[in-house]
C-alpha cells in the first residue's frame, strides 16, 4: 500500500502542470453595455475560456481615449470607431483594424423639437451641437459639410448661420440647460427625456461602420500574439451571433451586471444588433472613410489575415 502511495505521489510531482489561459486586455470605448454585448456574451458564456483565454474588459474613460490605452501599453487590444482608429493613425500611433463586428454606423443626433428640429433636413442654423471630439466630431463635420453648413458658427459661402460644436459632457445636462439644442449619439446610447427627436448621419449619406477591434502593428510581428488574437476575434464574433439569436437573454445579461432595466438593454439591443457586419474591414470601407473624413490613408491601416484565419 505505501508502494502504491508513492507511485501516486511521484506521478502528482513529474505530471505537466495545467496551461493557464493566455490573458487578453481589452480597452472598450465605454462601459460594457449594449453597444459591447458580443465581448460580455463572449466572456460570460466562456467563449473566451474555451479558446484558451482570460479577457478582462476594460471599461472607456473619457479623459482616455482606446487608442491612449495602447499606446501606453495598458491595453492589448482595443474597441474604436474607424474615424477616431484613422485620427490617431495619422498622428503617428501605428493601430491597425484586425477585425470589424459593425458594417454601418449608428452616429447621429438627438436634438430638442422645441428648437423647431424633425429630422436631417430640418434647419440647423445657429444650433450648438455637442459632440465627442475623438472621432464623432470629424463624421459630424463631414456630415455637416455635405449640407453646406459650416462647423465654427460662422456662414458657409455666404448662406446661412452655421452651427457651433461644444465638446459633449453628460448629454441629457446640456439639452436640459440649453447650452446644447442637439447632442451627437450613437446607437446604443439611452434617448434623453423629453420631446427628442432622433436619426442617423447615414440619412444623410455619411456611414462609417461602428466600433471595430484595433491593435498595434508590432503585435502582429509576433506570432504568438497573432495567434491569441485570432482566438479572441473567434470567440468575439461568436458572442456577437449569440447577441443576435438570442437577445432576450443578452438584455438580462446586461442589466444582471449593471444593474440597469432589461427593457432598457433590449430597446438598445435592437438599434445595435442591425449594425453587425461580416467581421472583417475591406479596402473600400477604408477608402471611402479616407475620402469622407478628408483624412489620407494607407494599406497598413486594415489587415485581414486575422479574420481570414478565425472566420475561416
Amino acid at each position: 500500500m505505501r508502494a502504491i502511495l508513492a507511485i501516486a505521489a511521484l506521478a502528482l510531482l513529474t505530471a505537466p502542470a495545467a496551461h493557464a489561459a493566455d490573458r487578453l486586455r481589452l480597452q472598450l470605448a465605454a462601459e460594457p453595455a449594449a453597444a459591447h454585448a458580443g465581448y460580455v456574451v463572449a466572456r460570460e458564456r466562456g467563449f473566451y475560456a474555451a479558446e484558451g483565454l482570460e479577457v478582462e474588459l476594460l471599461p472607456g474613460q473619457s479623459d482616455s481615449p482606446p487608442d491612449a490605452a495602447l499606446a501606453r501599453g495598458t491595453a492589448d487590444v482595443a474597441v474604436m470607431g474607424l474615424p477616431h482608429a484613422l485620427a490617431a493613425r495619422g498622428a503617428g500611433l501605428p493601430v491597425v483594424n484586425v477585425a470589424q463586428p459593425f458594417g454601418a454606423g449608428s452616429l447621429g443626433l438627438a436634438c430638442l423639437r422645441a428648437a423647431g428640429i424633425e429630422g436631417p433636413a430640418s434647419d440647423l442654423s445657429g444650433q450648438t451641437i455637442a459632440v465627442d471630439p475623438t472621432g464623432d466630431d470629424l463624421v459630424l463635420r463631414a456630415w455637416l459639410s455635405r449640407r453646406g453648413i459650416a462647423a465654427d458658427g460662422g456662414a458657409a459661402d455666404g448662406g446661412a448661420a452655421g452651427v457651433t460644436l461644444i465638446a459633449r459632457g453628460d448629454g441629457l445636462s446640456q439639452l436640459e440647460s440649453g447650452r446644447a439644442t442637439c447632442v451627437a449619439m450613437h446607437a446604443a446610447d439611452p434617448t434623453p427625456a423629453g420631446p427628442i427627436v432622433r436619426f442617423r448621419l447615414a440619412a444623410g449619406g455619411v456611414d462609417l461602420p461602428d466600433d471595430g477591434i484595433y491593435v498595434l502593428a508590432p503585435t502582429l510581428n509576433d506570432p504568438a500574439a497573432r495567434d491569441r488574437l485570432e482566438r479572441f476575434v473567434r470567440a468575439s464574433m461568436r458572442g456577437w451571433r449569440e447577441a443576435a439569436a438570442q437577445p432576450d437573454a443578452t438584455a438580462t445579461l446586461l442589466a444582471t451586471l449593471d444593474g440597469g432595466r432589461v427593457t432598457d438593454q433590449r430597446q438598445r439591443l435592437d438599434a445595435v444588433l442591425p449594425l453587425l457586419g461580416s467581421g472583417a474591414m475591406g479596402p473600400d470601407t477604408v477608402a471611402r472613410a479616407g475620402e469622407t473624413l478628408g483624412i489620407a490613408t494607407d494599406a497598413g491601416a486594415w489587415t485581414t489575415a486575422i479574420t481570414d484565419a478565425a472566420l475561416r
